[in-house]
This record gives C-alpha cells, sequence and structure tokens, in this order.
C-alpha cells in the first residue's frame, strides 16, 4: 500500500517536472510568447570580452542597454538579427540600465583588451538623454568623468541565477507567488520617501514635493499597482510617473536653459567617442532608437493613461536633442518613421520582435554603404 502511494506520489512530481522541462523548451525555441522573462541573465563584461576574444565578433563592437541586451541569446534579439543578416559580426557588449556614461566606460575598457574596428553605440531617445536632470557638480565630478575600471556588471547569486534563467520560474514567481502567495508591497510611504532622498542625494533636480508623490500613490489604481509591485509591468515607469510626471515632455521640448544643457553634456559624450574613434582608427557610429511614446500617439494614450504622467497635446515625433544631433553629427543615425504602435512592447517601451526586425535592416543599411 504505501509503495503504491510512493509510486503514485513519485509519478505524480516526475510528471510536473517533465512538463515544466519541456514547457522550458517549447519557450526557449519560441521567446516571443514571453518576451520579458528567460533573457536578464548575468553580465559580466571580463567574461564577455573573453568569450568574444576567440570568435569572428572580436573586431566588431555593440554597446547599449536594455534595448538592445533585451531577448538575450534568442534569435529575437537585435544584435543576433544584425549578425544574421550583415557580413560584419558584432560583440553584444550591452547591458540593461546603462547610459551613455557606462558605455564610454565599458567601450575603453574593451578597447583596452580588444582591437576594435567597427563600434555601434545604441542610445535610447526614452532615457539617454536626461543627464541635464542631475546638477552641475555631480555632471562634472562623476558623469563626465570616464574610467574603464568602473565599468558596471550584473551577478547574481545561485538562486536568483537560476530563476532569472528560466521562463517557467520567473513568469510562475512574478504572476503567481508575487501577486497572490507573498506580496511584498515595497512601493510604499516608506519606500517612497526614502527614494526622494536618494535621488536628492544624487543631485537629481527633483522639483515635485513629497506630499504631492504620496498623495497620487495613495489614489492610484490598485489593481495596477499590484501588477507593478509584483514586476508584471516594470515598477521604473511608475516611479518616473510620481517623481517627473512631466518627464516626456521636458525630454521631447525642453525649455532653452535646458536644451542648452543637455546639448552641451550629449556633445561632451559623442565628441569624446568621437575622439577616441578617431585615435585608434575605430569606425564609430550612433544608432538612436526612438522612443515610443514619440512615435505612436495610441501607444502614448495607453502609457500615460496607465502611468499617470502629465498630458500634453503636442509632442514632437523627434525630440528637439535628436534633431539637433542629427544637424550636426555625420555618424549619427535615427529611423525616422519606420516604427508604429505594434513595434514596441505594451506599457514597456522595448523593441518587438517586429521592431528589432525594422531596426535590424535600418542598420545593416548603414554598415553596407560604408
Amino acid at each position: 500500500m504505501k509503495k503504491e502511494l510512493f509510486f503514485k506520489i513519485f509519478s505524480i512530481f516526475l510528471l510536473i517536472f517533465i512538463t515544466i522541462v519541456l514547457f522550458e523548451l517549447f519557450l526557449r525555441v519560441f521567446p516571443k510568447i514571453l518576451p520579458k522573462f528567460g533573457w536578464l541573465n548575468e553580465n559580466i563584461l571580463a567574461k564577455k570580452i573573453h568569450d568574444c576574444k576567440n570568435k569572428q565578433t572580436s573586431n566588431n563592437a555593440i554597446f547599449g542597454d536594455s534595448i538592445v541586451e533585451y531577448y538575450g541569446d534568442t534569435n529575437l534579439n537585435l544584435v543576433s538579427k544584425i549578425n544574421k543578416k550583415n557580413n560584419l559580426k558584432f560583440c553584444n557588449y550591452s547591458i540593461s540600465g546603462a547610459s551613455i556614461h557606462d558605455y564610454i566606460n565599458r567601450f575603453l575598457k574593451v578597447q583596452n583588451e580588444v582591437k576594435i574596428k567597427n563600434a555601434l553605440f545604441f542610445l535610447y531617445e526614452g532615457n539617454d538623454f536626461v543627464d541635464f536632470f542631475y546638477n552641475s557638480n555631480y555632471l562634472n565630478e562623476e558623469i563626465l568623468i570616464y574610467n574603464k575600471t568602473k565599468s558596471i556588471d550584473r551577478e547574481y547569486n545561485f538562486l536568483k541565477k537560476i530563476v532569472k534563467s528560466t521562463y517557467i520560474l520567473n513568469f510562475v514567481y512574478r504572476n503567481f507567488i508575487k501577486r497572490y502567495i507573498y506580496s511584498p508591497n515595497h512601493i510604499n510611504e516608506g519606500f517612497l520617501s526614502s527614494n526622494l532622498k536618494k535621488l536628492t542625494k544624487k543631485n537629481y533636480q527633483v522639483s515635485i514635493s513629497l506630499e504631492t508623490i504620496l498623495n497620487k500613490h495613495k489614489n492610484y489604481s490598485k489593481k495596477k499597482l499590484k501588477l507593478i509591485d509584483s514586476g508584471v509591468v516594470n515598477s521604473s515607469h511608475y516611479f518616473l510617473s510620481l517623481y517627473f510626471p512631466n518627464y516626456y515632455y521636458m525630454l521631447n521640448q525642453p525649455d532653452s536653459d535646458l536644451f542648452f544643457k543637455q546639448k552641451k553634456i550629449i556633445y561632451s559624450q559623442l565628441n569624446f567617442i568621437n575622439s577616441k574613434c578617431y585615435d585608434l582608427k575605430i569606425n564609430c557610429k550612433f544608432i538612436i532608437i526612438p522612443e515610443a511614446n514619440f512615435v505612436s500617439k495610441k501607444y502614448r494614450s495607453e502609457y500615460f493613461d496607465f502611468f499617470e504622467f502629465d498630458y500634453h497635446e503636442k509632442f514632437l515625433i523627434k525630440s528637439m536633442i535628436v534633431d539637433d544631433l542629427l544637424q550636426n553629427f555625420d555618424n549619427v543615425y535615427y529611423p525616422n518613421k519606420l516604427l508604429n504602435y505594434d513595434d514596441f512592447l505594451k506599457l514597456d517601451g522595448h523593441l518587438s520582435d517586429s521592431g528589432n526586425e525594422i531596426i535590424s535592416d535600418f542598420v545593416v543599411d548603414i554598415i553596407d554603404d560604408d
């Protein structure tokens, strides 16, 4: 009797295990089903350099943030698509959460160990041109100072490494465990107050009061907050709406003083890269990835309604800074009017499979023109 019971329990667990493994394998073959999961693995630059040194990709490098790292090593990834369509093969040195400052530090470290011939820098219109939010002292002491030894990495403990690298565990944890079993509720008054102090300490120029932030949070939809708190919807967009409700309008059409400051910072960053590339005889190009909220009115309407950003009637299709860079740098490129609503992930901003397909074609055309 005990033997039969044991056998039945064992059979059930074995069946569950096999089902999970088969479903995991299925999702790895078809990653676009759950695009947000399974790709955010460890990202250690020294290991990437080591892995790329003996490959065909070693002399060609790509730098960027999650826009370029998204989908990991799958065939949906932007760099994977570029490599598939192009004779030049690139090593992907991008890392999620990075800024132009980080791209430069990574570039300095890579070029110190690898002889680069071609480098592509992917700049995201949505958050790579916002260093003007910092005060001048912090800019001059931190943001505009570059150091190859300070390139950022992403490391996990053993358990987190397993969860982050799988589709199933990640999906179950975010959509069921965090939503219905263990609800952390970390977005509370104490967290928001502490976060505001950190932003101020980091020299962000936050012009909104804590009282206003807390009132907005208190009246925010509990249903939507559950999705954000569990990680199903990226919390960074919500925090942005709380601390910088006018963020997208400031990014799209800053006033004359902010625009002058924005230009000064970005010109300094791009000129630094171009100078290094000239000295090292590296063919460097900058590809600007459009912000979804500027491309599609439908996308902006859904996004602004969900996160409750301040709404403005008139948005430029290209932000002022992008237009300026295109006029003043001959190695800056922008896929004007190529992307639409369906080319971005909903409420997320990252490119969808179709978006990466379009951008990869755009990039390959630029490379072929050389």
